[in-house]
This record gives structure tokens, sequence and C-alpha cells, in this order.
């Protein structure tokens, strides 16, 4: 009876028995290769998704660079719009090397023998190559082509940096609002200006040498001494 409704069915798709059982085979197999070609459409749907994501992730990163470069190439105080670009961008910019560059080993040799706690982290770097037209405190100040030196007391520079509207910070203020800091000797006269990128990032201008990156307390040395006192950019005046 089984195999009278059988034929019976066939007759009524208009095909013999045995091709009804057929396309019902054919259809299991169509239904397993329409799996593998969804699963591999699928595959290259989320291909095409992750190289859209990896093109704006690359095009981000580049506009990014565009603004740390310009940022970097202006010395003095960053400006308070600049930072949180900063704070996002410069670590993982300059730990691609898209920013500054590793020391060559004689100039790793050089700078360290004068300044040994940069051999602690070993991740400073080189933001510019040395020139004799300016120093330190015109770089904290934004000055590229002058070599600024106030005067032989902390006063000389506090007037200095006032007149470029940066303020010493006061006491009990957090030293990661500051935008500059002022390195004095074991007699307590000046020696060393730096500005503050992002973080504990602080970039220097080493005399008539390299400008580098590093940490502050890194720079601590019988040459330059410590850090005395910071100062930072002081709240515009609202109009009255």
């Amino acid at each position: 009876m089984k195999r009278i409704s059988t034929l019976l069915l066939g007759l009524m798709l208009c095909a013999p028995a045995g091709l009804a059982f057929g396309q019902e085979g054919g259809a299991l197999g169509g239904a397993a290769a329409g799996a593998a070609a969804g699963g591999a459409l699928g595959a290259g749907i989320d291909a095409i998704r992750a190289g859209v994501a990896q093109a704006k992730a690359d095009s981000a990163e580049q506009a990014a660079l565009a603004k740390v470069k310009a940022i970097m190439a202006k010395g003095g105080p960053v400006a308070a719009a600049d930072k949180p670009v900063l704070a996002q961008w410069f670590a993982p910019l300059l730990q691609k090397g898209l920013i500054a560059r590793e020391p060559t080993a004689a100039e790793k040799k050089m700078i360290e023998n004068i300044f040994p706690k940069l051999k602690i982290r070993e991740d400073w770097r080189i933001t510019d190559g040395e020139c004799p037209r300016y120093n330190c405190i015109a770089w904290s100040a934004g000055h590229t082509t002058t070599w600024d030196w106030p005067g032989d007391e902390v006063k000389d520079f506090d007037a200095f940096y006032k007149k470029l509207g940066l303020v010493p910070l006061a006491p009990g203020e957090n030293p990661s609002d500051a935008d500059v800091a002022l390195w004095v000797d074991s007699r307590g006269t000046p020696t060393h200006g730096c500005r503050r990128l992002t973080n504990d990032w602080w970039e220097s201008k080493l005399g008539s040498s390299f400008r580098i990156v590093h940490r502050l307390r890194e720079l601590e040395s019988d040459g330059y001494g410590t850090v005395l006192k910071f100062y930072k950019m002081a709240p515009a005046e609202k109009p009255k």
C-alpha cells in the first residue's frame, strides 16, 4: 500500500516515483551546499566589515598624527584644546615611532651618561635634532630662534613665565595640572625648564643638543638637579 501511495505521489508530481525520491536527496544536498555557501558569504561580509573598520581606524590615526605633529611643532605650553588629543593619541603614536625616533647607540650612550635615570625605562625618544639657536627655556616658552635665560634666580623665571601667562602652582595643587616645570641645582640656582605634553610625558630641549620626550624625574642628575616648582597657564579672565 505504501508503494502504491508513493507511485501515486510521483504521478501527482508529474514525475516517476524514483525521481521523486532523488529530488528529496538532492534537496538535502542542496541545503548543505547552501549552508556552506552562506557561511562563506558571511565570512566574506565579516572580512569586508573588518576591512572598512580598519580603514576608518587608519584614517583616524592619520588625522590624529597630523594634529599631534602640529601640536608638538609649536613648543611652549600645550593649549587646553589640544590636551585631549595628546591624552588619547600621544602614547600609541610614540610607541609606533611616528612622532619621535629612537636614539642611535652613540646618542643613547651620550645622553644616558648625563642622565642615568633615563636607563630605567629606556623609552625616551628624540623629537628633534641638535640646534644651537634655542635652549630649554626658549622651547618651554615656544621660542625657536632665541636662547632664553631670564636670570640666575627663581624670581627671574617667575617673571619670565608670568609674561607668557604662566603662574606657579599653588601649594597642594596636582603637578599633573602643570604645563611647565622649573629645575634647580643643589644651591637653588635654575638649571632647566621643560614642558608637559600629557600625563607623565614631558619634552625637554637639552641645551644646544637634542629635544627629547621623557618621564619627568628621569632628568634628575648632578647637572640639572631636581624640579623645584611647576607652572600652569592662568585661567582666562572673564569679561567684565
